[in-house]
Order: C-alpha cells, then sequence, then structure tokens
C-alpha cells in the first residue's frame, strides 16, 4: 500500500519499464483508476464536490459546468470499483522499421465491442 500524492501518482501511471512493456503499463494505470474511485467516491468527498470542482475548475480547462456535476452526482454516487469494467484493445505489440507499435486485431475489436457493448459492427 502506498500513498502518492500527485507527482507521484503521475510517475506511476507514466512508468514505462514493465516486463510486459505498454500491457503492464495499462494494466498499472487501470490498477490506479479503480483505486483513485475508490478513494475519491466516499461520501466524504462528494459531500465536497462543489469544493472539489472549484479546485479542478481553477487547474483545469474544460466545458463541463457546476450544474453538469450536479446533474449527474447521482450517478457518480452509484459508481464503485466493482461494477467498472475496463477493457485493452485487442492486438500485439511490433517492431516495425526499429520503432515499438501496438497493432490493433480489427476483428478481435469487432468482437469486443459486439460482445461487451451489443453493437453490431463489421469491417469495410
Amino acid at each position: 500500500m502506498q500513498h502518492l500524492d500527485g507527482k507521484k501518482a503521475e510517475q506511476f501511471v507514466r512508468y514505462r519499464q514493465y516486463p510486459e512493456g505498454d500491457i503492464g503499463r495499462i494494466k498499472a494505470q487501470q490498477a490506479f483508476i479503480k483505486a483513485l474511485l475508490e478513494q475519491k467516491l466516499r461520501l466524504e468527498y462528494l459531500s465536497k464536490a462543489n469544493d472539489i470542482f472549484k479546485a479542478i475548475k481553477e487547474n483545469v480547462k474544460t466545458n463541463i459546468t457546476a450544474a453538469d456535476v450536479a446533474k449527474n452526482l447521482s450517478m457518480i454516487k452509484a459508481l464503485n470499483s466493482n461494477n467498472i469494467q475496463m477493457y485493452q484493445l485487442p492486438g500485439e505489440p511490433k517492431m516495425i522499421n526499429g520503432a515499438s507499435y501496438f497493432v490493433a486485431d480489427d476483428q478481435k475489436t469487432i468482437s469486443l465491442i459486439e460482445e461487451s457493448f451489443g453493437y453490431k459492427l463489421s469491417l469495410k
């Protein structure tokens, strides 16, 4: 268990030296998002939503308004790390002309979207 300030949190989600490469980084970022939600979606923070939104508004450029936040507060309260699904784009890492790329698998991506979200897609 670690307590991260903003700088350490940024270092954690940007770290790149995992044995699995970018796949390891993605897993670490997903774990970070879940831990962040578990911490910040507690009642003690939700009751300070206006103060938090004000601080965000002063430091982040966004078109989200306080009214937008208030309108979605009930939905935000219903969130928890157990009911959030995270997906990884199907594919594989490849070296192409000396550069590292992640090449998506289009057919597996379509299958993932169709199975997970109920959309019917096809390759063109």
